[in-house]
């Protein structure tokens, strides 16, 4: 009895660290949700483990990533405002990486009118971080004399003040100019104006999403005590070759976009 009892925890002391090894093991989701028309990414889609509470956010690039899941199959569902709902089932594997990517179909959404009731003098004492995005729509929405210019869209948010009618140039808040980060794609642009100041050097129909910040700026972003502009250029048609052409008063402009082997390429110019 005794060495059938010493035989019994010696098994169970090798088989014991591998069950415990197959019980947590886990692997990482992760993939890109995009546009099915143009195949440009679909920034800040949701992304949602059906029947868990696992999800997460895509990125401005339309990426996403989830870490630590435990091993099994799962029913992955992408939703964006403005496409169809898309689910698909992914894998987890031990300790791999699984790939599950999206391709939305655009949807014309109508929504139910909303009533947003605020406290007057809850206003007072509460202060939130001012964080404007800005799309190609706003900025071919608002009226110019000349060229539509992402630059032009910023006179219209409050605190934002241009130096002349005729420049592009703009104070916020009362700072100094070189107290603004403007920001391509992650890289410092230091002069970003040209033709004397009339105009930014961002060609508007390049632009993806920029977000402009007049307040509660991050660490990440440096010693700016003004503002800040993160502009983010599109990726590009990844499905056929198109451009764009436009002839104004002042200026001209052309882009082509085009699939590539391995993604998408764009290039836009303005003069």
């Amino acid at each position: 009895m005794r060495k059938f009892f010493f035989f019994f925890l010696l098994s169970f002391s090798f088989l014991h660290p591998r069950f415990v090894d197959a019980q947590v093991a886990k692997g990482i989701m992760k993939g890109t949700v995009r546009d099915n028309t143009s195949g440009e990414t679909i920034p800040f889609a949701n992304i949602l483990l059906e029947g868990t509470r696992i999800g997460a956010s895509a990125t401005v690039r339309g990426f996403y990533l989830i870490p630590d899941l435990p091993v099994g199959t799962y029913r992955v569902k992408a939703t964006a405002v403005g496409y169809e709902p898309q689910t698909k089932v992914g894998r987890v594997a031990p300790n791999t990486t699984v790939d599950v990517g999206f391709s939305l179909s655009p949807k014309p959404m109508e929504l139910e009118p909303t009533v947003i009731t605020a406290d007057r003098l809850k206003g007072l004492y509460e202060a939130n971080p001012s964080v404007q995005p800005i799309g190609r729509e706003e900025i071919q929405l608002v009226p110019v004399t000349a060229d539509a210019d992402l630059f032009r869209v910023l006179s219209a948010f409050p605190g934002v003040v241009r130096t002349s009618d005729v420049s592009a140039q703009f104070y916020v808040r009362g700072g100094n100019g070189d107290q603004n980060l403007i920001l391509l794609d992650g890289i410092t642009v230091y002069n970003p104006f040209h033709g004397l100041g009339l105009f930014s050097i961002f060609d508007g129909e390049a632009i993806k999403v920029s977000e402009f910040f007049t307040g509660g700026i991050g660490v990440e972003y440096g010693r700016r005590l003004s503002s800040v502009l993160n502009i983010v250029t599109r990726d590009g048609n990844e499905k056929k070759v198109s451009g764009k052409f436009n002839l104004g008063f002042l200026t001209g402009r052309a882009l082509l976009e085009g699939p590539s082997p391995k993604g998408s390429w764009m290039i836009s110019g303005r003069k």
